[in-house]
């Protein structure tokens, strides 16, 4: 259910998280106004033409009175397109949300009726084919009639916009993975996203939203994982910096599991933090990563020293926090060998050329 309702939700965080930089280019409401943007071509009052809002929004399509009206593209911030009809500027009829860049999620997303920018009437995403009411699922349905219909007019605009409708159809446009740092930002979409239902009382939308925020987030939880295990076994690739950072995210996902009372998955992103963590270990033992020069390579220079000894206090003090003295003490060993080439460095003139006594 989280799934089939995020097509909607992340064009409202879309809108939401862009309001500021949009407002002279929308009319409040997310979708473009009358007498905004630039017309690249076409008719963009009343026929076909490409108009172009700027921050990453354009509509190829019909116009009508200088509104979206009849049939058109969409395109939105994050690569988000809608794909059908509109009547007085806003998706009704048929059409498709979908998210080029996605991982877990259909190509097309959701395909069938809309109204008034929602999924509503009949139409099928990828875990459900029925009624939907304003995004959400509410009963299973045979939508075949309604889903030909659908594919029947995008299959029109795509030709007639001069893109392969096949290869969009048939789902063969590829698949690429969403990275962590794409995935987070789309989360925080949808964070803001909730944060405004809950300000317009919209329970409803809240509880959506937040289902699709926990998909997200397990979905989180398994590509750092995936990334977790490529790293330990190509440790080289990754640097302390990164490592840490995926820690505190693999430590935060474990704060919600729990929250939540989800034992299995706490059970299965603490091994993956020991893993990392242990991982960390050995990258600060052996010098920070990256060229795998160590802590007596004549080419770090003083600062970046300074810099991983302040890493692995940081370190020290989580371990110490969690109790976990065998880490405490492998740490603290590391700290005390960094802390005495220090001192070598500095009294030998800094490393890698002309230290503090060169005149």
């Amino acid at each position: 259910r989280g799934k089939m309702n995020i097509y909607s939700l992340l064009f409202a965080a879309a809108v939401t998280t862009q309001a500021s930089t949009q407002a002279a280019t929308v009319d409040g409401t997310g979708n473009p106004g009358e007498g905004f943007g630039e017309c690249s071509s076409g008719n963009c009052e009343d026929g076909w033409g490409v108009k172009d809002y700027g921050e990453d929004y354009m509509y190829e399509g019909e116009f009508k009175g200088g509104e979206h009206h009849g049939v058109g593209i969409e395109s939105m911030p994050e690569g988000i397109q809608y794909i059908g009809q509109f009547v007085d500027g806003t998706p009704n009829g048929y059409g498709t949300m979908r998210f080029p860049e996605q991982a877990g999620l259909p190509q097309r997303g959701y395909i069938g009726q809309w109204k008034d920018d929602w999924p509503h009437g009949c139409g099928r995403d990828s875990d459900n084919e029925g009624t939907f009411v304003e995004g959400a699922f509410t009963e299973t349905a045979d939508c075949s009639e309604h889903i030909a219909s659908a594919e029947r007019i995008i299959r029109d605009v795509l030709d007639r916009a001069g893109y392969d409708s096949d290869a969009f159809l048939s789902g063969d446009e590829g698949e690429p993975e969403l990275t962590v740092e794409q995935l987070e930002e789309y989360m925080a979409g949808v964070r803001e996203a909730i944060e405004e239902h809950k300000r317009k009382g919209e329970d409803d939308h809240v509880k959506e939203a937040t289902q699709v925020l926990q998909d997200m987030q397990q979905q989180l939880d398994d590509l750092l994982a995936r990334e977790g295990s490529r790293g330990s076994n190509a440790g080289d690739d990754v640097s302390v910096e990164e490592l840490m950072d995926r820690i505190d995210q693999i430590r935060e996902a474990i704060r919600m599991h729990e929250e939540r009372g989800e034992t299995e998955h706490v059970e299965g992103a603490t091994q993956v933090l020991r893993e990392m963590e242990a991982q960390l270990d050995e990258l600060q033992r052996n010098g920070g990563g990256g060229n795998g020069g160590g802590y007596g390579d004549d080419d770090i220079s003083i600062d970046e020293l300074m810099d991983r000894i302040e890493q692995v206090r940081g370190a020290i003090q989580m371990h110490e926090e969690r109790g976990e003295t065998e880490h405490v003490e492998g740490a603290t060993q590391v700290l005390r060998e960094m802390e005495a080439q220090l001192d070598a460095m500095q009294r030998t003139g800094g490393g890698g050329g002309g230290g503090y006594g060169d005149d």
